[in-house]
């Protein structure tokens, strides 16, 4: 079923460009290549300048599904190229929270570094002080692989 997936995500890329959409969740490309750990695509699209700070129907950008499901290497590369660190979803929660409450600590910790704003509360109030490390883990997404597929995406997004 995920072969599927990348074949939605390519036939997007090819129609309407780095900053495509797709159906599940109305994410973007990067924000997908992120929450399903495709990091060499993730890091094609943020070389490819696609918009870092787009959502979801979730309020979620890419670095706030790299902080959840911690893609060191996207959060660091979206922190570079200048991604906004405090968006807050749709319950409030900014990517230091996530970080911080999937015990994701050295996610955290880049945000600590690159000026996250510390005073931002979810919803329910609690900032990224007063959330336990660690309340809420989960282990990370890892989607089926279709390495042809995978690379001619990647190739696509070079061209652009």
């Amino acid at each position: 079923m995920e072969t599927n997936k990348l074949t939605e995500v390519f036939n997007s890329l090819q129609r309407e460009g780095i900053n495509a959409r797709i159906e599940d969740r109305n994410q973007t490309l990067l924000i997908w290549a992120t929450s399903e750990g495709y990091s060499e695509i993730a890091l094609g699209l943020i070389k490819a300048d696609a918009d870092l700070n787009h959502t979801n129907n979730d309020g979620n950008t890419a670095l706030i599904r790299a902080a959840c499901e911690n893609r060191i290497d996207i959060a660091i590369a979206l922190i570079k190229a200048g991604a906004n660190l405090d968006i807050q979803n749709n319950d409030g929660f900014s990517a230091l929270i996530l970080a911080k409450r999937r015990g994701n600590m050295e996610i955290y910790n880049l945000l600590l570094e690159a000026k996250a704003d510390t005073k931002l509360a979810t919803n329910n109030g609690k900032t990224a002080d007063m959330t336990e490390e660690g309340c809420s883990p989960k282990k990370s997404l890892v989607a089926p692989r279709d390495p042809i597929l995978e690379r001619k995406i990647i190739q696509t997004i070079e061209l652009i």
